[in-house]
């Protein structure tokens, strides 16, 4: 073969080389063109969950629930609103809690929660906390079965809970606070 032919060759298989890694880049740039549109078109579009409060921020159940140290039974699930507000330092936490259901729902949250003790704070002090789109009782005269507030918790977290515990329906509202 001649010098000519050979240099001919290589630059074949040189630019053969080039297109496919080119042709592989552009795919490359396409899939992650298309996975982060999907992932900001999801976001964006994303329905709120229809259990938090108005204004409750960016935080699913799930993660609000871990967070507190709380678990729903299943009856709870459905009957749950939330919010969870945390300021733009992330120095201070707040997720409260409303759950509304029938009485023997209301006594399975609290057994699993541990949720039982002495009042140390009153019910005016409590719920009038919660802004009023909550719908949380703002009556002071407002009696309530149970008022437990500060429990001994694994993290340094302030937790308050009021139950309203009729003989067939209850509510138990809880704010767990740090910061």
């Amino acid at each position: 073969m001649h010098r000519e032919e050979m240099s001919g060759l290589r630059l074949k298989a040189l630019s053969s080389k080039v297109r496919r890694r080119t042709v592989l880049l552009i795919l490359v740039l396409v899939v992650v063109t298309v996975a982060s549109v999907a992932a900001v078109g999801t976001w964006l579009f994303a329905k709120p969950d229809p259990r938090a409060y108005p204004g409750s921020g960016d935080y699913s159940l799930s993660d609000s629930l871990k967070w507190a140290h709380i678990t729903l039974p299943d009856c709870a699930q459905s009957a749950v609103r939330y919010s969870t507000y945390s300021d733009a330092f992330g120095m201070s936490t707040i997720v409260s809690l409303r759950v509304s259901s029938s009485r023997q729902c209301v006594d399975d949250f609290l057994t699993q929660n541990r949720f039982t003790g002495p009042a140390t704070l009153s019910i005016a002090e409590f719920v009038s906390s919660a802004p009023p789109e909550y719908g949380w009782p703002q009556d002071p005269e407002k009696t309530f079965s149970v008022i437990a507030v500060d429990f001994a918790t694994t993290s340094p977290l302030r937790v308050s809970v009021a139950a309203d515990l009729g003989p067939e329906r209850a509510e138990v509202f809880v704010e767990v606070h740090s910061g």
